[in-house]
């Protein structure tokens, strides 16, 4: 879900650079969050989701998940859609 937001994001402002920029960050940052090696913290994520126009904190839930695994339960708990409809949830999310 992380690399799909950051993907949005840079078909929404044209590149990774304009996304740094935005979001204030070097641009390496968005580099290190594609490969894994950092993690975007929850206001990264909800002004990505803003950026993107999706569904702010169904996002931040499951992006957090993702990268969150000591507190994916909560996480998955708190996520707005649950699972009542798990092909509904991510497209919710990006919708």
């Amino acid at each position: 879900m992380l690399t799909e937001l950051i993907e949005a994001c840079k078909e929404r402002l044209g590149s990774y650079e304009k996304l740094a920029w935005e979001l204030e960050l070097d641009p390496t940052v968005i580099s290190n969050w594609k490969s894994g090696r950092r993690k975007p913290n929850t206001i990264q994520v909800m002004q990505m989701a803003e950026i993107t126009g999706f569904d702010k904190m169904q996002t931040l839930c499951l992006v957090m998940a993702e990268i969150d695994s000591k507190n994916q339960e909560l996480w998955n708990k708190w996520r707005p859609y649950g699972d009542s409809n798990p092909g509904y949830r991510r497209e919710r999310a990006m919708s």
